[in-house]
């Protein structure tokens, strides 16, 4: 209970989100209410037409508070009783968060103040009773977790393809705010006229998905096997950097705009994610070593460190940082998005200290590697939160004299936010100016 009250006074305090017990009300609203009280009936199709035509949430300017708008969801539904809440704010205790009703109306609603630099992927569940609410295991079916689902009226869609290789694979979409002040994203979207990199797969190891290990290899625009060497990015948790996240196209995007010089990516799948990714010795020395050389033969890359990036999301954060660690030979720049630094692998004892990799850091002698680290505002549901344990990580960094470049962004664990984070680290990590 402790860990639960912990981490949404931590949400309530890093995101602006307003800790009043009443909801405040949006001006839009009450003064739909107050034409509907009039006798204007007609006020109820205006004010859907309306949200129609801008779409939901609701984003409102709070008076004397410039910085914090009046964001207000919505979920229309002909109900007399309805139990509607959104996600991520009702994870912790989804009651207090539940929507309100407009008595004679088909609207329900619930209003937050938040920071107007937040962007994150959001889900609204809509039960027909409080059961869900109660059910012990949320996540699972019968709860109302399992039973979130992208938000109508938001035309703000983030789809994650479906994996054609992956049999249980499946098209996820989920909606997402972005309020006015929210971190720009230049180079996520394609662009007319930009010539585009090349994106190969590979089977490593063998000829397919069962016996290979999944290998996407992106070479640049004008890409040649001789001259000078392309510097070499290597991204683990491969199909979301280059299928979801886009990262080809925003690479595509750099490289022509000059913030990038010419770069190889490589894309690596994981074939048992967590046991790979959480501090394994020999998946590290396998990346460093093997695959890196397996690229080098075929590719015309850079045998610089200082020119050689690891990255992930996640955990795989924490793997890019273990690896370069270990092998500060190959790798001189790590690009962690949200790493997972305060995971405690289920079978580790509780008595185990989740921040085992900072104390490698803290002991270890430093290596020349540079740091890019960020994490979100809104990733703080365990104690410690990731949030934490990425600025310790910044802290212990700091200390022993390695360059950090260290960003927080108002959002959540999501996609929507990492692929505006890539180009940030690769623009801190892989200058025009690198050599």
């Amino acid at each position: 209970m402790k860990r639960s009250l912990l981490s949404a006074t931590l949400l309530v305090l890093l995101c602006g989100v307003s800790a009043r017990a009443a909801a405040p009300e949006s001006p839009r609203l009450l003064s739909l209410k107050s034409a509907l009280e009039s006798g204007r009936r007609e006020a109820l199709a205006e004010f859907w037409r309306g949200v129609e035509r801008e779409g939901a949430p609701l984003v409102e300017a709070s008076r004397g508070d410039e910085e914090s708008p009046l964001v207000t969801f919505l979920w229309r539904d002909q109900a007399s009783e309805k139990f509607v809440a959104v996600f991520p704010f009702a994870r912790v205790n989804p009651l207090p968060h539940l929507f309100k009703h407009l008595e004679g109306t088909d609207v329900w609603y619930r209003s937050y103040r938040l920071r107007r630099d937040a962007r994150f992927e959001y889900s609204l569940a809509a039960e027909d009773s409080l059961a869900p609410f109660a059910a012990q295991e949320p996540w699972e079916a019968g709860g109302w977790v399992a039973d979130l689902r992208p938000d109508p009226l938001n035309p703000r869609r983030f789809v994650e393809p479906r994996d054609e290789e992956r049999p249980d694979s499946k098209e996820e979409v989920s909606t997402y705010l972005e309020l006015p002040g929210a971190p720009p994203q230049p180079f996520v979207a394609e662009r007319a006229g930009v010539a585009k990199g090349r994106l190969k797969l590979h089977h490593y190891g063998g000829g397919t998905t069962a016996s290979g290990r999944r290998v996407w290899v992106y070479t640049p625009p004008g890409y040649k096997p001789e001259g000078p060497p392309n510097r070499l990015l290597v991204l683990f948790d491969g199909w979301q950097y280059a299928r979801i996240l886009r990262t080809p196209t925003i690479l595509d995007n750099m490289i022509a705009d000059g913030a990038l010089p010419p770069t190889v990516a490589v894309f690596i799948d994981q074939k048992e994610r967590v046991k790979e990714l959480y501090l394994n010795p020999s998946f590290s020395d396998f990346v460093a070593g093997q695959l890196v050389y397996w690229v080098r033969q075929r590719y015309n890359v850079t045998r610089s460190a200082r020119e050689t990036v690891v990255g992930g999301l996640s955990l795989g954060g924490v793997a890019a940082a273990y690896t370069a660690m270990r092998h500060p030979e190959v790798f001189g720049g790590v690009l962690s998005q949200s790493g997972a630094f305060q995971y405690r692998s289920e079978d580790q004892n509780r008595s185990e200290d989740p921040s085992r990799l900072i104390r490698l850091f803290t002991k270890g002698a430093r290596v020349a590697v540079r740091f890019y680290l960020e994490a979100g505002m809104l990733e703080v549901n365990e104690t410690p939160s990731l949030l934490h344990e990425n600025r310790h990580l910044r802290d212990v960094l700091e200390a022993k004299g390695y360059d950090v470049t260290y960003s927080e962004f108002n959002g959540r664990h999501d996609a929507v936010c990492w692929r505006g984070g890539i180009s940030q680290g690769l623009a801190a990590l892989l200058p025009p100016s690198t050599k």
